[in-house]
């Protein structure tokens, strides 16, 4: 009985979780739609640039000339699966660090924003959000794409921190 309380705590806190981060790019992507659709570039600080553009491929518009059949295949169905195989594995996965489980959270949570909006905007992702530094441009991305950057990065700490603590562990053995 421990257990499925323990297991029961854990879904509401992940779906919880990604319930928030995924509100809040879904929020600000219809903000972007409703501010930006029909509005000239916007600037904040010589930084931020904001723009909205709906984008029919993968990151930076990658497998955007493709047929609709394949972009359907690659970024609804594959996307899907590997979203489901995702979750499972959040939820099952109790060893696993605390930062390593948010990376996987902020990665899922990314993918489904952005599958939402292929669903529900004929095979599209709003995109809205261009950085520009002295000398560092993006592409235009949005929140989801921030939440996947993010955990990708976080996951690299985990498997970087883990390395690290091994040779060390290597070392004081030999």
């Amino acid at each position: 009985m421990k257990l499925f309380k323990k297991f029961a705590i854990r879904i509401i806190l992940v779906v919880t979780l990604v319930l928030f981060l995924v509100g809040c790019d879904q929020a600000t992507k219809q903000a972007a739609y409703k501010q930006l659709k029909d509005n000239p570039k916007t600037e904040i600080a010589g930084v931020v640039h904001l723009q909205y553009i709906e984008n029919d491929g993968g990151m930076l518009s990658l497998g955007s000339k493709l047929p609709q059949e394949i972009k359907f295949i690659i970024f609804i169905l594959v996307v899907s699966v590997f979203l489901v195989l995702l979750f499972s594995y959040i939820i099952k996965n109790l060893r696993d660090s605390l930062l390593k489980h948010l990376a996987l959270i902020f990665i899922f949570s990314g993918g489904l924003g952005n599958l939402i909006d292929r669903v529900f905007n004929n095979g599209n992702v709003i995109d809205f959000i261009r950085i520009k530094l002295p000398l560092i441009e993006s592409g235009i991305f949005n929140i989801a794409d921030f939440y996947a950057t993010m955990g990708f990065i976080m996951l690299l700490l985990t498997l970087l921190t883990k390395q690290k603590v091994l040779s060390q562990e290597k070392d004081i053995s030999i």
